[in-house]
């Protein structure tokens, strides 16, 4: 709940009063699933046991979103649990959570949107970064990779930093009209 008095920059705001918000599976960094509990939540889905069981476990509804709680109680979203990259090389494994290097990227000059997917490498799971330039940018996609890898070099971590990157002319749709990770994902196999 986001009051005058509650609100941090950055934060979806403090638990309402009768709500119980906890991180579980805790990280080294502190970000988990964020499960909650209170009188307000759902009993859950009708006459979809198995659904039900997968997200109400002792009362807790898990939310199939990561976040952490910051020392004065303020929530932080992260991305969801299944939006999870585990990537790998050089012996060493890592969770990236996609919306790190996405909102990096996105503050870059011409990028219109982009997308992080996981791709193979030889036997290693590295990042590509799906970029659709705006319009007047489209003719300098070389220019552009060269320049961020350079911009995400400054500002992600290593294992945040994209190994390819792709330049498409617009983003692949669900029916719903959301960005199609599983079409992204057969590109980057391509």
């Amino acid at each position: 709940a986001e009051t005058p008095k509650s609100i941090r920059q950055g934060s979806v705001g403090k638990p309402f009063f009768n709500q119980e918000v906890e991180i579980a599976n805790k990280d080294d960094e502190g970000i988990g699933e964020i499960r909650v509990k209170g009188p307000n939540l759902m009993i859950g889905y009708y006459e979809m046991e198995e659904k039900t069981n997968e997200v109400l476990k002792d009362g807790w509804f898990y939310t199939g979103d990561l976040g952490y709680i910051d020392e004065d109680g303020f929530l932080f979203l992260s991305g969801r649990i299944k939006r999870i990259i585990l990537t790998t090389g050089n012996g060493n494994a890592y969770k990236v959570f996609p919306n790190v290097p996405e909102k990096v990227i996105s503050e870059y000059e011409g990028v219109q949107e982009v997308c992080i997917v996981g791709a193979n490498q030889r036997n290693d799971q590295v990042l590509r970064a799906v970029i659709v330039l705006k319009e007047e940018y489209r003719n300098q996609s070389e220019k552009i990779e060269k320049s961020l890898r350079k911009w995400c070099g400054e500002r992600l971590a290593n294992h945040m930093q994209p190994t390819y990157y792709e330049f498409i002319e617009k983003m692949p749709l669900t029916a719903a009209g959301k960005v199609d990770y599983r079409k992204l994902e057969e590109l980057a196999e391509k």
